[in-house]
């Protein structure tokens, strides 16, 4: 196997002012600070379509699941 793209490795990314998951040619999902508002594009890390007919919207709700590692 050859090296992997660098698009294939921006898996998550976060800053004071937003969160996106998926990159490279675009964003699969990226959350503005105030979780209010999103975006979501076609993106080479999943080579995903975009996630809602209208590339922009509006957060109505968030599930955030988490996942204990076994000791």
């Amino acid at each position: 196997q050859g090296p992997v793209p660098h698009s294939a490795e921006l898996f998550m990314a976060a800053d004071m002012h937003m969160f996106t998951v998926g990159g490279g040619d675009g964003q699969g999902l990226r959350i503005d600070q105030a979780i209010q508002f999103g975006k979501t594009e076609r993106c080479a890390t999943f080579e995903n379509p975009p996630l809602t007919p209208s590339r922009d919207f509006e957060v109505k709700v968030l599930e955030v699941y988490g996942f204990d590692s076994p000791q």
